[in-house]
């Protein structure tokens, strides 16, 4: 793994758990939907309710998976921090931390750091050079 790659690691399981949660709110929405038109005069109940069940199940284990990946999140975003706090140029953790940790684009970084869009991609590539990713990553 390079050096971006392990800055990036947060950006994937972050997108792993936005994408489980908004299947959770789908699932939510078919699950109320399900509900609301099932007769309440219903006398016998012969399975029909088995998907309300199934989509109940799958919620349950994509918030297990979300509980999950929010951990290995956080594991992952400490050992980026570690990383980044090791760079002896604080411009250089400025940017990397404002981008991998805060998820900001260069564009904005720059105009917060008082940089060019060209300048804080320079800045970038040097601070991917400086930073030291460990071994067993």
């Amino acid at each position: 793994m390079n050096t971006k790659e392990f800055f990036e690691q947060a950006y994937r399981i972050n997108d792993l758990i936005d994408s489980k949660a908004e299947m959770i709110v789908r699932l939510r929405c078919r699950a109320e939907n399900i509900t609301s038109s099932l007769s309440p005069v219903r006398v016998q109940s012969s399975g029909s309710d088995r998907p309300m069940a199934d989509m109940l199940d799958m919620m349950t284990d994509l918030e297990a998976e979300i509980t999950e990946d929010s951990r290995k999140l956080c594991e992952t975003l400490k050992s980026i921090i570690r990383v980044i706090q090791q760079i002896s140029d604080p411009r250089y953790r400025l940017i990397l931390e404002k981008h991998y940790i805060l998820g900001l684009p260069f564009r904005r970084i720059g105009s917060e750091m008082g940089y060019s869009l060209s300048h804080v991609m320079k800045l970038h590539d040097e601070a991917l050079l400086a930073a030291k990713i460990p071994e067993d990553a």
